[in-house]
């Protein structure tokens, strides 16, 4: 039987953006998808520009879909392993989560939700 492909989330609340990109590679993700609805953020790092730059520099993709589940659904199959980034650090309180389900039911992944150090 085949390894279920992984797919990553992760929040920044409260998390400087070295240690989300020192979590992300750890955990071997190769393509970040930002889910925020706007991409623009007061948290040194994390505008759209700046956080692509730093996960360039790590040798991870960036992209920010427009609300295409499908077309996230062939990235996760194709490009694993992706993570879901957004700002709420509890993935329980962020839509990440229920993109996440979606994604975990249609083609059966396994979600695995990281947590940076915070400050």
């Amino acid at each position: 039987m085949a390894k279920a492909k992984k797919l990553f989330t992760i929040g920044y609340e409260q998390t400087p953006s070295r240690a989300v990109l020192d979590e992300l590679e750890n955990a071997g993700v190769k393509l970040l998808v930002d889910v925020r609805a706007v991409t623009s953020s007061r948290r040194p790092g994390f505008s759209k520009n700046q956080l692509a730059a730093g996960l360039d520099e790590r040798g991870i993709a960036y992209l920010h879909p427009r609300e295409e589940l499908d077309e996230l659904s062939a990235l996760v199959k194709k490009s694993s392993p992706v993570c879901l980034l957004c700002y709420e650090r509890d993935h329980t309180h962020c839509h990440r989560q229920w993109i996440a389900e979606i994604i975990e039911d249609r083609d059966e992944v396994k979600v695995e939700n990281l947590a940076a150090k915070q400050v």
